[in-house]
C-alpha cells in the first residue's frame, strides 16, 4: 500500500512538472509569436522573405500551408521574426551530381518553391550543369538541418540587380542585350541553359536591371583571356563516331591526326580534344567543351542543329568554327568566326565562271541544251552572265542537235576553238557531249579545236567515260580533286597507310584527306588567311570570300582538272 501511495506521488510530481513547463513554454510563445494575415498576391516565398524566414519554417508552423494559402488566411511566424527583409537575391550554379531536389534541401526551401522562382524550369529534372537558378534571399543561412551543406550563391556581388525578362517570339540572343553593356557571351555566363537547349518564347531570362545606379550586374563582365605567348593552340574536334557505320568520320579524324603530327614537328603546340557529337550526344558534348578553360578552333558539326549549335558554342568561347562537310547554305544565317569549307555550289558558281573566262576568253562557247527531263544548271546562268559582259561570242543547239561527229562539225563551223557546255550536270549529257566530239576528232583534224568543260560530278565519271575525256581533252571545275599519280598525294597516302593500316579510302571527297587538308590549312595558319592553300585534294581560298556581316566566310578555290591526250591529268 505504501509503495503504491508513493508512486502515486511520484507520477503527480511528473505531471505537475510537465504542465509547469508547458505552461512556461506556451507563455513565451505567446509573448514572441507573430501572426501574418496573407493579402491578395502573395506566395509564401515572399511571406518569408519580408519576415527572413524559410518556407520549410512557414511549413512547420502551418501545415495545411503545404495544400496553399488563401487570401484572410492568418499564418504563425517563427519566434523572434523582424519585418525587416533582404531585398538582396542569391543564385547558385549548377553542378555535377546536383538535383532540385538536393539544391532545395540544402537551401532550406522546396523544389516547389525553387520552380516557381525559377519561371523557365518545366520540370525537376529540367537542369543541367552550369545552368544559373534563382534562390531565396535567406537559404544560404537557414539550412533545413543541422548537417546540411551550404548552398554557395554564384558570385552574388555581381548578380544583384538582374531582373528576369520573358522571352517574346522572334526574339535573338542579340536583341535581348542590344541598348544594354552585355555581350552575347555575358548573356551566356548568366543564361547557360539558352547555350544548352536554345532561346524558347515564353521562358525567362537573365538580363541586367539598367534602372539601378552603379549595378555591377549591368556590366560586361567577360575578361579577355590572357596572351601566354606560349602559341599553344587548342582545338576541338567533334564529329559523330557513334554513328559512322562507313568510317567516313574515323577517316577523317585519321587524316587531321596526320596534320597534327606534321604541325607538332613543325614546332606548333597543339591540344586536341576530340568528342563524339550527333543530335543525342550533343548536350553532354556541349557541356564538356563549355568547362574547357580555353578552345581556339571548333571542327565538326554535320547536321543543321549540330552546326548551329556548336558556332553558338564557338562564339561563347571566342573560338573560330570550321564546317567541314556540310554543303548546305546554313553558314548565312550564323555569326562569328566561322568557315564553310565545303561551300554551296552556288556560291562557286561566280568564281567558277571566272575561272573559265580566263582559261577559254578566245573560245567560242557552245551551250548544248539538256535533253528532256534534265534540269539547266544554275552555274550556266552565271556564266552566260560572264561572256555577254565580256563580248564573247557563244551559241545553243538542243541536245538531239549534238548527236554525232557531223553535228560536231556542222555546229564548230567558222570557229578555230570551241569549248562545248552542257548546260545540265549529269553522266548522260556528259556522255552524250563528249561522245560526239570522239567521233569527230578525225574529220576536226588539226585545222580546228574542240573541247568541252563540265561540273564537279565529272571526276565521279571518269570509270565510264575516262577514254573520251582523255581524247576530248576535257576540263571541270570543282574544290575537291585527287590524283593518284601526285606526288604530295602518294606520300600522303603511304604515310596513312603506314600509321593506320589501310587505304585512304574510295569516297569523294575522300575523307581522309579532307581531314587532312583542313588540319594543314588551320592549324598551320591558326586561323584563315588570304594565301590559298593547296593540299593533296582540296583548294583552300577564304580569301576571296568577302565575310558576310556575320563574319562567316565560304571557301572558294575553285580548281579546273584537265584530262590530257597523253593520259595525263593537269590540276590548276
Amino acid at each position: 500500500m505504501k509503495r503504491s501511495i508513493e508512486g502515486s506521488r511520484v507520477r503527480q510530481t511528473i505531471l505537475w512538472m510537465c504542465l509547469v513547463l508547458l505552461v512556461s513554454v506556451s507563455g513565451s510563445a505567446q509573448t514572441t509569436t507573430r501572426v501574418h494575415v496573407v493579402r491578395s498576391g502573395e506566395t509564401l516565398y515572399r511571406i518569408g522573405k519580408q519576415y527572413g524566414v524559410t518556407v520549410a519554417d512557414l511549413y512547420r508552423l502551418n501545415p495545411s500551408a503545404r495544400q496553399g494559402i488563401r487570401v484572410g488566411e492568418r499564418l504563425v511566424l517563427p519566434a523572434g521574426v523582424s519585418t525587416a527583409a533582404s531585398s538582396d537575391e542569391e543564385f547558385y550554379a549548377i553542378k555535377k551530381g546536383d538535383t532540385l531536389y538536393s539544391i532545395a534541401r540544402r537551401a532550406g526551401t522546396t523544389v516547389r518553391e525553387l520552380m516557381a522562382l525559377n519561371t523557365f524550369l518545366k520540370s525537376p529534372d529540367d537542369i543541367a550543369v552550369g545552368m544559373i537558378i534563382k534562390l531565396p534571399a535567406y537559404s544560404a543561412t537557414s539550412p533545413s538541418s543541422p548537417d546540411a551543406k551550404r548552398v554557395v550563391p554564384a558570385a552574388a556581388d555581381s548578380l544583384n540587380g538582374i531582373r528576369l525578362e520573358t522571352v517574346s517570339g522572334g526574339a535573338s540572343v542579340y536583341s535581348l542585350v542590344k541598348g544594354t553593356a552585355w555581350s552575347e557571351e555575358d548573356f551566356y555566363k548568366y543564361n547557360p541553359q539558352v547555350l544548352e537547349r536554345g532561346l524558347r518564347a515564353g521562358e525567362s531570362v537573365f538580363l541586367p536591371d539598367g534602372s539601378i545606379p552603379n549595378n555591377l550586374a549591368a556590366r560586361s563582365v567577360v575578361a579577355t583571356r590572357p596572351t601566354t605567348g606560349s602559341g599553344t593552340m587548342d582545338v576541338v574536334l567533334a564529329l559523330p563516331f557513334r554513328l559512322d557505320r562507313e568510317r567516313r568520320f574515323a577517316d577523317y579524324y585519321e587524316g587531321f591526326l596526320m596534320s597534327v603530327l606534321e604541325a607538332k614537328r613543325k614546332g606548333r603546340d597543339i591540344n586536341l580534344y576530340v568528342y563524339s557529337c550527333d543530335d543525342v550526344e550533343l548536350p553532354s558534348t556541349k557541356v564538356a567543351i563549355s568547362n574547357l578553360p580555353d578552345v581556339d578552333l571548333i571542327i565538326g558539326g554535320v547536321s543543321i542543329s549540330s552546326i548551329r549549335q556548336l558556332s553558338e558554342l564557338a562564339r561563347y568561347k571566342q573560338a573560330a568554327y570550321v564546317i567541314p562537310f556540310s554543303s548546305k547554305d546554313v553558314a548565312s544565317s550564323l555569326s562569328g568566326r566561322i568557315y564553310q569549307v565545303n561551300t554551296p555550289a552556288a556560291l562557286l558558281y561566280d568564281q567558277a565562271a571566272e575561272r573559265f573566262m580566263q582559261t577559254y576568253g578566245s573560245y567560242h562557247v557552245l551551250f548544248v541544251r539538256p535533253i528532256a527531263g534534265e534540269e539547266e544548271s544554275p552555274f550556266v546562268l552565271a556564266l552566260r552572265n560572264r561572256l555577254r559582259l565580256a563580248g564573247t561570242s557563244y551559241s545553243e543547239c538542243a541536245s538531239s542537235d549534238f548527236m554525232s561527229g557531223e553535228d560536231v562539225s556542222r555546229q564548230s563551223l567558222g570557229h578555230l576553238r570551241v569549248v562545248v557546255v552542257p548546260t545540265s550536270s549529269s553522266l548522260s549529257a556528259a556522255r552524250q557531249v563528249l561522245s560526239a566530239i570522239d567521233s569527230a576528232q578525225e574529220e576536226l583534224g588539226d585545222s580546228s579545236v574542240v573541247t568541252a568543260f563540265g561540273y564537279p560530278e565529272w571526276q565521279t565519271y571518269a570509270s565510264s567515260l575516262g577514254r573520251q575525256m582523255y581524247r576530248a581533252e576535257a576540263t571541270f571545275f570543282t574544290t575537291f580533286f585527287i590524283y593518284p599519280r601526285d606526288r604530295a598525294y602518294q606520300r600522303f597516302s603511304a604515310d596513312y597507310m603506314k600509321w593506320f593500316g589501310h587505304g585512304t579510302g574510295n569516297t569523294f571527297p575522300r575523307y581522309s584527306a579532307l581531314g587532312y587538308d583542313t588540319g594543314s590549312y588551320f592549324l598551320g595558319k591558326n586561323e584563315a588567311s588570304d594565301t590559298a592553300y593547296k593540299g593533296v585534294q582540296s583548294l583552300l581560298d577564304f580569301g576571296k570570300s568577302a565575310p558576310m556581316k556575320s563574319g562567316t566566310r565560304s571557301n572558294q578555290g575553285v580548281f579546273l582538272v584537265r584530262y590530257n591526250k597523253d593520259n595525263s591529268v593537269s590540276r590548276f
